[in-house]
């Protein structure tokens, strides 16, 4: 028994040591519980956070809590705007949100002290971010929001590992419901399996490569693994993106005429995945889904939105930033997400071209 336990412990040391595999994602997807209390239904934004909300997010890799106030954003209450601030509305998807991190790690409210701080405000940045939103969903939360968080510059964060998908789908579904392919369940783990996974995961290394082995097994008919490798086709197949682009494209010119309609400067960030920046990962990425890794391309779905970006509507490429500080953990490990230093490089790239946005915008007023 004794050599037993010395056994297993030198295998918990090593794994420990050695640092989670690259394919390691597939262990939030098993493990993750979030509170619905968080959420509600909506007819028009088919979901949205719900209002004056308090929960508790825990994952393997920590445990966040996340209030929301009565215009159902994260954060404290808004108030009337001060005399002489000036307001930043941060749009986007769970990148945005930031549910993995606590309220003041998240990019937005990083990007408020790093503005406040450089000279440029009295600042205000409100997260009005919302977890699978893609850009038809962030400009009705443009036009819903702006007028009432009187803003004077909004953000919008396009993540590029699955909001090319979101807004085909969305698009699809809105012209005719029958033609939008289902959205598969999630996984039919009751909440107290994945509790007792996660707090397995969370105090042992072996326990996590087991639950991450049993995971992969299911790779070709888990609805969220099925859904990952959606995400990646369009890194490895150009005609694929191409098929995609449309109505990703009217999407941003519909969000580019929301901010000329609301006379606020706007601006577009672009967001890659985990194994876009983190490279080591993209290899044992790809080969859980059989896919090439001699036929991928990490540049180039920012590259034909770049080539295709409606006019007046100016793009922040957080890419190259990220890869070129990747020696720290933007990506946390088991998460596809931000760390609290992804949303702290998300925020330094974005602080300058914002900082000259609120100075158009107070041109303008």
């Amino acid at each position: 028994m004794g050599g037993l336990l010395v056994g297993v412990g030198l295998v918990e040391v090593g794994l420990r040591i050695a640092g989670p595999a690259g394919h390691a994602f597939v262990l939030d997807g098993a493990t993750s519980f979030f509170d619905p209390s968080l959420f509600v239904a909506d007819p028009v934004f088919i979901t949205r956070l719900a209002p004056d909300q308090q929960a508790t997010i825990r994952t393997v890799e920590g445990t966040t809590t996340v209030r929301t106030n009565a215009l159902g954003l994260r954060g404290a209450a808004i108030g009337p705007k001060p005399p002489d601030t000036r307001r930043v509305l941060a749009l986007g998807d769970s990148f945005t949100l930031g549910l993995q991190v606590q309220e003041a790690e998240t990019w937005s409210a990083q990007l408020q002290t790093r503005l406040n701080d450089s000279g440029a405000g009295p600042v205000e940045v409100w997260n009005a971010g919302v977890s699978g939103y893609g850009t038809q969903q962030s400009t009705l939360q443009l036009r819903a929001l702006a007028q009432t968080v009187q803003a004077d510059v909004a953000v919008l964060l396009f993540y590029l590992g699955n909001d090319l998908r979101d807004n085909d789908r969305f698009a699809r579904g809105q012209t005719n419901q029958k033609t939008l392919p289902p959205v598969p369940p999630p996984p039919p783990l009751p909440p107290f399996v994945r509790h007792s996974l996660r707090h397995l995961a969370s105090v042992s290394r072996i326990a996590t490569k087991a639950i991450i082995w049993w995971h992969l097994k299911k790779a070709a008919t888990d609805p969220g693994l099925v859904e990952y490798r959606d995400e990646i086709l369009p890194f490895v197949d150009g005609a694929h993106l191409q098929r995609l682009m449309p109505h990703t494209v009217t999407a941003l010119h519909g969000f580019t005429s929301a901010c000329a309609q609301l006379d606020i400067p706007c601006l577009l960030a672009l967001a890659p995945p985990a194994y876009a920046v983190h490279t080591d990962r993209l290899g044992p990425t790809l080969k859980v889904f059989d896919l090439d890794e001699t036929q991928i391309d990490l540049d180039a779905p920012a590259h034909v939105i770049g080539q295709r970006l409606p006019q007046g509507l100016r793009l922040v490429d957080l890419s190259a930033d990220l890869r070129a500080n990747r020696d720290g953990l933007l990506y946390l490990h088991f998460d596809p997400h931000w760390s609290a230093a992804g949303h702290a490089q998300a925020a330094a790239t974005l602080t300058v071209p914002v900082a000259a946005a609120l100075e158009r915008a107070g041109g303008r007023r």
